[in-house]
């Protein structure tokens, strides 16, 4: 069976700019379920979905500072049922994974578009639709908002660079947010 998956990432730190849940998002695409914001801590998360532990799972994602949290019922989503998981760092939220019946991959791909415009597509060796991918802005051409996550790495103790091969983080070649429709079988996602 084809899986389906719809990655949605806030790239890096950068939700750390939220400094409460509070605030709306100012920057790029708001998270695509109304209640939650990005940079929500967990329980912010759990509190505004109504949810209790035994509605969730944690995974353990293995890398330092990251969190997995996978709901253990569906939501809606773009108005479909979707299997979803939150992704936190440091923990506050930067992603969501949402997983689609087949049959409604090519409703949420439209109604991604009409969100965000064309994205842009990727084709494997047979010219079938892998994926669609959209982004904002890169962090690099704003420079308050590069400025600002520069400040949360450096305050979490991390070099920054603006040199890729050089010691320390470089953000500015990462998108504000992201947005990724995986229509391949063999995708992991």
């Amino acid at each position: 069976m084809r899986k389906y998956s719809l990655c949605l990432m806030l790239i890096g730190i950068l939700a750390f700019l939220l400094a409460s849940c509070s605030q709306t998002s100012i920057y790029g695409t708001p998270a695509p379920i109304q209640k939650l914001k990005w940079g929500m801590n967990e329980e912010e998360v759990m509190n505004a979905l109504k949810l209790s532990e035994k509605d969730i799972k944690k995974i353990d994602t293995g890398l330092a500072h990251n969190d997995l949290i996978h709901l253990n019922h569906s939501i809606k989503l773009y108005d479909r049922s979707a299997e979803v998981s939150f992704t936190f760092s440091y923990h506050i939220l930067i992603g969501l994974t949402a997983h689609f019946k087949p049959e409604d991959v090519e409703y949420v791909e439209k109604a991604i578009t009409k969100e965000r415009g064309t994205g842009i597509y990727k084709y494997n060796g047979k010219n079938e639709k892998t994926d669609v991918t959209w982004q904002d802005d890169l962090l690099e051409n704003n420079k308050t908002w590069k400025a600002a996550v520069e400040e949360i790495y450096k305050n979490l103790g991390f070099k920054i660079s603006d040199d890729p091969m050089k010691d320390g983080i470089s953000v500015g070649q990462k998108p504000i947010t992201w947005c990724r429709l995986t229509m391949d079988s063999n995708s992991p996602l």
